[in-house]
């Protein structure tokens, strides 16, 4: 409903008795007066917390401690209720163990692993020391043979001597009888290369095992952290603690009760530094509202009025029969410690304000199309209609731009 306040400057109101064929009618005339003209709108609502927490456990168990009830204040951080944790924490012990084990593992896997890598390098290092040494004597220097009697030396012809066979590296590399090896041009060389060769497969298959092992280590050491960590979160899951400061609105369970994850909140708390009163306002007024608009509160239990601003408009109403209302979110400035939840709440929105204009009663005026209107002027005995222009409207009084003055007195019919 909308509701025009007025300070008024020096206005009254009298009768004036016309007399008429058969009877007396009644008319009062006002005067035009100046002022500030304030037209507001009202609707009634109740108080609520704009932020509210609905906790619950995160585990099963068996409620043990409730250390809150309906209307206490708490802090954020605050324990506001526990469950039997006797599971959890043995599952965070034995996953300690897990990683402790794990962490032992990788080191000893490590120490593996550098050890072989020690071994392969050596091996090759002796290697080839043994080339060096072996080289100067594995290619024989050739011996000049004598030149003299070439008769007694003289070698059958060509054609009656059978010639060898050549010789095959499978030949000259078997041994000489006493079992050494005989010194062919490149053989030491050749056979150090090979040992070293053989040296270097095997340490490498060595090496690909230990960094086999070491990342498996790493992997298993992984997964006990990540177990760890899992056996921890449901250890906190045993506690339900606040997380911001406010007040607890209700508490949904009792210690011996039985508690599981997805029920509903198990407390429910609500920010008392953010709080609301929630007000349905009629179509016609929802017109004029606007966020930040000023407002006065009044409470159910107090009769001091405190101050808001309109914060939150609905875009879509509710309809009961023919009447479509909006809901209206209206904050506190300062809200009172001692707030009640859902209590009941009137709320008075200012809509728009005109300070130091002229005003009459609104039922002196007869609104016409957009802001023009008219009223009938009594002056020197005698009445007159006469057109205006208005300004604020409402239902008590309204504002005059054009087409009065101070002091004119105007006709409300009906003794108004």
């Amino acid at each position: 409903m909308a509701v025009v306040a007025l300070l008024a400057m020096g206005s009254f109101a009298y009768l004036h008795r016309d007399r008429m064929a058969g009877g007396i009618a009644e008319q009062s005339l006002v005067q035009v007066g100046r002022g500030t003209v304030t037209v507001s709108a009202a609707a009634a609502g109740t108080v609520e917390a704009t932020d509210t927490r609905g906790l619950s456990f995160t585990v099963s168990g068996t409620v043990t401690t409730i250390a809150v009830q309906p209307g206490d204040m708490v802090t954020a951080g605050k324990v506001l209720a526990r469950i039997d944790d006797t599971d959890q924490r043995d599952a965070v012990s034995s996953a300690q163990s897990s990683v402790t084990n794990a962490e032992n593992t990788l080191s000893q896997a490590k120490s593996t692993a550098s050890a072989t890598a020690g071994t392969s390098t050596s091996g090759c290092q002796v290697a080839a020391a043994y080339r060096t040494s072996a080289s100067p004597t594995s290619t024989p220097s050739p011996t000049a043979s004598p030149t003299g009697s070439p008769t007694s030396t003289a070698s059958p012809p060509a054609s009656t001597v059978p010639s060898a066979p050549p010789r095959s590296s499978a030949i000259a590399s078997q041994p000489a009888p006493g079992g050494t090896m005989p010194t062919t041009p490149g053989a030491g060389p050749t056979g150090g290369t090979g040992t070293c060769a053989g040296t270097q497969a095997g340490s490498g298959a060595r090496a690909g095992s230990g960094t086999d092992s070491v990342y498996s280590a790493e992997q298993s050491l992984n997964n006990a952290q990540l177990q760890l960590e899992q056996a921890e979160s449901n250890l906190a899951g045993t506690v339900i603690t606040a997380p911001i400061d406010g007040r607890v609105l209700s508490v949904n369970g009792t210690a011996g009760t039985s508690e599981s994850p997805g029920s509903s909140a198990f407390i429910t708390i609500g920010d008392v530094s953010d709080t609301q009163v929630q007000a349905e306002f009629s179509e016609a007024d929802v017109a004029s509202l606007a966020v930040g608009q000023k407002a006065t509160i009044t409470l159910g239990s107090r009769t001091e009025t405190l101050s808001g601003k309109v914060s939150q408009i609905s875009p879509s109403g509710t309809s009961s029969g023919q009447l479509v209302q909006y809901s209206v979110m209206i904050a506190f400035d300062d809200p009172p410690a001692d707030l009640l939840y859902g209590q009941s709440a009137n709320v008075v929105v200012t809509t728009g304000s005109a300070a130091n204009v002229l005003y009459v009663a609104s039922t002196a005026v007869t609104i016409g199309p957009g802001s023009t209107a008219t009223v009938t002027v009594s002056a020197h005995g005698r009445t007159e209609q006469r057109s205006v222009r208005i300004g604020l409207s409402g239902d008590q009084y309204t504002e005059i731009r054009s087409g009065l003055s101070e002091g004119d007195k105007v006709v409300v019919s009906g003794g108004g």
